[in-house]
């Protein structure tokens, strides 16, 4: 018989459950969009199925009665809740540091939006104030652009 059981973080991104399942040292392959691991009970293979939006594991729900088989014993097997919670635990650290990879480049595009502007405003100002015969004179005073503009005599 096979169970399903639920964790509070479900596992959405295969690549950041594949990555989880690496810190734990799971040795996995990925086939026909099952994610089978060497973790095996009397059913064989446990394996994640993706369904209704979330990966799933797929075990033998026998375990619960304590009745695993002396070759998972053997292996140094961790029953299904603690490693459902180790592998939760893992999922969230991949998943904060991906979110922080996303937010940081985030920052830098923004960050290289904010400089493109301001240059092209820059540019745009002393473009303009040339057409108007001023001489423009730039520095830099507390991170700020500054143009001083001064009309050219006739």
């Amino acid at each position: 018989m096979s169970a399903v059981i639920k964790t509070l973080t479900p596992f959405i991104e295969q690549d950041i459950l594949l990555e989880a399942l690496n810190s734990l040292n799971v040795e996995y392959h990925v086939n026909n969009g099952l994610i089978i691991t060497n973790r095996v009970d009397y059913q064989g293979h446990q394996q994640f199925q993706f369904t209704n939006g979330k990966y799933h594991l797929i075990h033998d729900s026998d375990e619960f009665g304590g009745r695993l088989s002396r070759n998972t014993l053997n292996n140094d097997y961790q029953p299904i809740k603690q490693f459902l919670s180790k592998l939760e635990g893992a999922y969230k650290s991949v998943y904060q540091k991906k979110m922080e990879r996303i937010a940081e480049t985030e920052r830098i595009r923004m960050e290289e939006a904010k400089k493109k502007y301001v240059q092209a405003t820059k540019e745009k100002a002393i473009a303009q104030a040339k057409t108007q015969g001023y001489s423009i004179k730039e520095s830099e005073v507390n991170g700020k652009i500054k143009l001083v503009l001064t009309r050219m005599g006739h």
